[in-house]
């Protein structure tokens, strides 16, 4: 079973995104890539092959259309 659905019930999705939440997105049809809100538009990732991190908007563009879910800790 992999870590992603081991996981998946200390969390819960939820509709928009806050500070803090998990934003998890498909790459090659796999959910593979989380990136962290900073706010309801933008987020900060490790983007690149040497790991830069960068603050992109998750709202419109490529990441849009990537984006498999917003998700919360549950606790």
């Amino acid at each position: 079973m992999r870590l992603a659905d081991q996981m998946r019930h200390e969390w819960r999705q939820v509709d928009v995104a806050s500070e803090g939440a998990a934003l998890v997105f498909r790459v090659r049809g796999m959910e593979l890539h989380v990136g962290y809100a900073l706010n309801e538009r933008q987020m900060i990732h490790a983007c690149g092959d040497v790991g830069e991190s960068v603050i992109e908007d998750f709202i419109t563009g490529n990441m849009s259309r990537r984006l498999e879910g917003i998700y919360v800790y549950a606790n």
